[in-house]
């Protein structure tokens, strides 16, 4: 037998292939969606490593960030906060708390302000800034280990105009490259400087995420990324990137980001219905769950 798990070992029939295919597309659309997510994510994550394991001769570093956060994503509680689980969990709680009392009760209040704690989303974001710490110490290392990395200029040129990756096919691409690379003194200032930031980054962050500066040195990562996505053309390798230091920011910091800070309770619109109405129930069970800036209450 085969150490590994592909579904595509034994479906071969280009019909059953086409079905299979279709199928997968929905379950990872579900999961994306955030609909069924602890189902979802676990059909996710098989589909993809049955990709991966098919055809590991295509393996990319890519497919590696995409199968790490993937299990994170299993692991953890993804579709607690924006999510369609999270919009049906909204309506359920509103409606029940509408047809008891109906108001919005303090109980109910507390759950659409807050999602609920998850020990298993606590884990795995924890171990995913551990593992992504080793990811950025090994390539950081690793690139000390050998002489490309020591001649700033050669490991720059290679980065910039590796035609397999970059946009050196562009025209424009190819007279910018010329342009800056004609002067000597310019290109080895401008090597040094991405060479030494790369270097930084990469091997200053497993320590420097942990203090004060964990801010800053996450933007270095941001830019570091965004720089791997515009000049290596490694657009879905850098967000997979960015994805994964996106797990240093509070959630506080991004649900304030999207929907704003919550409201006090005595500028919120209050929602009082007749119970015994279920038409009405519904109408603004739905009205407060779509209401991701807090205004109803």
């Amino acid at each position: 037998g085969s150490p590994i798990f592909s579904f595509w070992y034994h479906i071969t029939d280009p019909a059953q292939m086409v079905v299979m295919h279709v199928a997968v597309l929905v379950v990872m659309l579900m999961f994306t969606l955030g609909l069924f997510t602890r189902v979802t994510s676990v059909l996710t994550w098989l589909a993809a490593v049955s990709y991966i394991h098919r055809n590991p001769m295509i393996l990319f570093g890519q497919d590696t960030m995409m199968n790490i956060l993937l299990i994170y994503l299993m692991i953890a509680r993804s579709g607690a906060t924006l999510s369609l689980d999270r919009l049906i969990e909204r309506y359920r709680v509103t409606k029940a708390s509408l047809k008891r009392t109906g108001t919005i009760d303090a109980p109910t209040a507390l759950f659409l302000n807050n999602p609920p704690l998850s020990a298993a989303s606590h884990f795995a974001n924890r171990m995913l800034q551990v593992h992504f710490c080793f990811i950025y110490m090994a390539s950081g290392l690793s690139k000390l280990k050998g002489g490309t990395w020591w001649n700033t200029s050669e490991a720059m040129w290679m980065t910039l105009v590796n035609p397999e990756f970059t946009m050196i096919h562009f025209e424009w691409y190819r007279e910018l490259a010329r342009w800056a690379f004609s002067s000597r003194p310019f290109f080895g200032l401008f090597a040094a400087i991405g060479v030494g930031y790369t270097l930084f980054v990469e091997i200053s962050l497993p320590y420097l995420v942990w203090t004060r500066l964990r801010p800053w040195i996450v933007i270095m990562g941001f830019g570091l990324h965004f720089g791997i996505g515009v000049f290596m053309g490694l657009l879905v390798f850098s967000l997979f990137m960015m994805t994964m230091l996106a797990s240093y920011i509070p959630g506080w910091a991004i649900r304030e980001f999207f929907f704003g800070k919550p409201l006090a309770e005595a500028n919120k619109t209050k929602v009082n219905v007749d119970a015994t109405n279920d038409a009405e129930v519904r109408k603004k069970s739905w009205a407060v769950a779509f209401d991701r800036t807090g205004k109803l209450g």
